[in-house]
């Protein structure tokens, strides 16, 4: 179960995350109609279901347009992350 609460964990982090750098964009005048996206590295990712488990649930994230994986360093998860559009 420990893996399960460090998925949770860094979840929530990168949420907080993606929320700070979303309200970055807006304050810097950002385009309502451009989509955004970041380069995340993630981790200890414990195999391949926690993965799977990582990558679902950064999709079902409120404001996330798209998500790939691109590569593994170690434990660590390499996603790309794209927000998508604020709708103004």
């Amino acid at each position: 179960m420990e893996a399960g609460r460090d998925v949770h964990a860094t979840l929530a982090e990168l949420e907080r995350r993606l929320r700070e750098l979303s309200a970055q964009l807006e304050r810097g005048g950002a385009a309502g109609d451009s989509a955004t996206g970041a380069l995340v590295s993630a981790g200890p990712i414990a195999g391949a279901g926690a993965l799977e488990r990582f990558v679902e649930a950064l999709r079902g994230l409120e404001g996330v347009q798209e998500v790939a994986l691109r590569g593994l360093e170690g434990d660590r998860a390499l996603v790309d992350v794209r927000l998508a559009p604020e709708r103004r």
